[in-house]
């Protein structure tokens, strides 16, 4: 960081006090001609002017450079501060206090003795990240304070470094789904992730990651943003999450957190077992199906900053999610359900595929021709263990039996 436009000397709170005891010295004497009062108040104040001109010698060139890793992290993970600070003063090295701020709440202070020798010291800390988003550390303030604790001079520099929290990545246990039959009849086989078909399937935006390769030039122009060409690998499994973004449909802003942790972790799931994935919301954002990593990277770079709106609508985004092919998989992953949504869950199941739905608001119960994966995870709930338990559900139902989804 650039050396701190932002210095202040001031008198810490014994500081004060010395002044006013002082002054309250030298009027005693006055009014008592006692001599040695006065002496002793004028040294009181002699003794504070000297701690200011310390505090100011020894903090005038102070420099601090700041590194943070990692910057892209998960929610719950800690990442590593390295505070470097150099002090250009050759006289006067006193100790020094550090103070970091984490989105404007204070995260470490930390004491550092500067040596006589070495114009450097280094601060080296851990700070926890608790919630999704982009965490703003920032700004940073370096104390100086005299021996005496009389006087301090403070900098602070306001460079501020942004860090990336991800939702937390839950392991889930997702089922091989089923393969679908080719045009010519036979049963299609895995290939390598890394091949693709030149099978045209949509356009999409251009994603960083992206092979440029893919850029539809056409598109592009028509459109005034970058738009690439999605190739569609026949023998890979296509896997879509559906995540409900409506105000509404959440609670409390602990249900849409859920569900942004589930969506997350869907899409991780199903790219691990080499699916074709793609995120839907109901607020109208499509990314398209992929199968590069990068892309993953940067879908989820996205869901660390997605917020509610007010606006939106579950049976238009299940609508746009669903396809006739009978391998597919959708993932939706919803706060409260009306009725309305309920059907509309309900018919998209109907269309083939696997169809699983996680409730993150108050209780649902969803009914079908067929057994639907039904996990409810709310509050205090382990995601991993309500998955496995309303997996055994499933497998315990019977195709053409509605099926009600319990607490498991």
């Amino acid at each position: 960081m650039a050396p701190s436009t932002r210095a202040r000397v001031g008198l810490t709170r014994a500081g004060v006090v010395c002044v006013v005891a002082a002054i309250a010295a030298i009027g005693a004497s006055r009014v008592a001609a006692i001599e040695e009062l006065s002496i002793t108040g004028l040294s009181m104040l002699a003794l504070v002017v000297c701690s200011l001109v310390v505090v100011r010698v020894g903090g005038r060139g102070i420099e601090v450079n700041r590194t943070i890793r990692p910057r892209r992290l998960m929610a719950g993970d800690s990442c590593r501060v390295s505070v470097q600070i150099h002090n250009a003063s050759k006289v006067a090295r006193l100790p020094l206090v550090i103070e970091d701020r984490l989105d404007g709440v204070i995260v470490a202070e930390t004491a550092l003795a500067q040596g006589r020798g070495n114009p450097s010291c280094v601060a080296d800390y851990g700070v926890l990240t608790r919630r999704r988003g982009i965490a703003r550390f920032g700004p940073l303030t370096v104390r100086i304070t005299d021996p005496f604790g009389l006087a301090r001079i403070s900098h602070r520099f306001a460079a501020n470094i942004d860090v990336i929290v991800l939702p937390r990545l839950t392991p889930l246990g997702v089922e091989a789904a089923e393969m679908s039959d080719d045009p010519a009849g036979a049963m299609l086989h895995r290939r390598a992730i890394s091949t693709l078909s030149e099978e045209f399937d949509a356009l999409r935006e251009y994603v960083p990651g992206d092979d440029v390769r893919r850029v539809h030039w056409a598109s592009t122009a028509r459109f005034g943003r970058p738009m690439v060409r999605n190739h569609q690998q026949p023998s890979q499994r296509r896997s879509t999450v559906v995540l409900d973004t409506r105000a509404g449909a959440h609670g409390d802003e602990g249900s849409f957190e859920r569900a942004v942790t589930v969506a997350a972790s869907a899409l991780a799931a199903c790219r691990a077992e080499g699916d074709v994935v793609r995120l839907v919301t109901t607020d109208g954002l499509d990314t398209g199906r992929f199968d590069s990593t990068q892309v993953l990277n940067a879908v989820l770079d996205q869901l660390a900053t997605i917020t509610t709106v007010a606006t939106g609508n579950l049976p238009n985004a299940l609508g746009a999610a669903n396809s006739a092919s009978g391998g597919d998989r959708m993932v939706v992953c919803a706060g409260a359900v009306s009725d309305t949504d309920r059907g509309s869950i309900i018919s998209a199941g109907s269309r083939g595929g696997e169809l699983i739905v996680v409730a993150c608001g108050p209780s649902m119960v969803v009914g079908a021709e067929r057994p639907v994966f039904v996990v409810e995870y709310h509050d205090g709930d382990v995601l991993d263990a309500k998955w496995r338990a309303a997996h055994r559900a499933r497998e315990s139902a019977h195709v053409g039996h509605p099926w009600v989804a319990t607490n498991s």
